[in-house]
């Protein structure tokens, strides 16, 4: 609950913050394409940005360990398929690897990568490098749904079964690199958050037995599909 309450606290400081008018940065595609998993069938478009090449929808592979999220105990097997197919399923740090396909070059980004995102969209090094809600309007263009390529509000699930909160709220999304500052029994990784009430984007790290969505990002001479 605690982990919960600094996230609120968080963006509504982020809404009291100044009011000054600020543009939103634009996005500039190099390419487009498709991948399809053949293990399960599913496709996903991609966008070149910069260097790399990110899939433009949350993953849907049913890894073992992977969730979907879940809103009630009455839940219907149609309600979990849309669920899965417009904001993709929740994992954990295993099931996220387990959730990788072996061809494409397709990877979980390294908290790297996504620092390369956020420059190519017009985020400084020195502020792309800090943590906390950095970015201005950044996380506005990134759950654009307008935009070419955008983040989806998942929410995320906790460690306890019945434990899921912030869907269309907040993103949570995985990087693969350990938080080298923070030790505990489950490992701490970097991850980013865009949220329904701030304009920016949340660097920050999370226990690795946390659920949340799962983007996946290759170099552009991986090639493939």
């Amino acid at each position: 609950m605690r982990i919960y309450l600094l996230i609120i606290w968080s963006a509504m400081v982020m809404i009291g913050c100044s009011k000054k008018e600020i543009s939103v940065p634009e996005m500039s595609i190099l390419g487009q394409g498709q991948f399809v998993d053949t293990r399960d069938g599913n496709t996903y478009g991609w966008v070149r940005i910069g260097d790399l090449e990110w899939m433009t929808e949350n993953y849907r592979y049913a890894s073992a360990g992977a969730l979907h999220y879940i809103e009630s105990s009455t839940v219907t097997e149609s309600e979990v398929e849309d669920f899965v197919k417009t904001y993709g399923r929740l994992y954990n740090m295993e099931s996220a690897k387990g959730a990788l396909p072996k061809d494409g070059g397709w990877r979980i980004p390294t908290d790297e990568d996504w620092q390369h995102l956020e420059r190519n969209i017009g985020l400084s090094a020195d502020e792309s490098s800090q943590t906390g809600w950095r970015g201005a309007e950044l996380g506005t263009l990134l759950r654009d749904k307008k935009s070419p390529f955008h983040l989806d509000l998942g929410g995320m699930r906790g460690t306890r079964s019945a434990d899921y909160a912030f869907k269309d709220i907040y993103g949570f999304y995985w990087s693969s690199t350990r938080d080298q500052l923070k030790y505990n029994d489950f490992d701490n990784y970097i991850m980013r958050q865009i949220s329904l009430y701030s304009p920016n984007v949340l660097r920050e790290s999370i226990i690795s037995t946390k659920f949340l969505s799962l983007r996946l990002v290759r170099d552009v001479k991986s090639g493939g599909q």
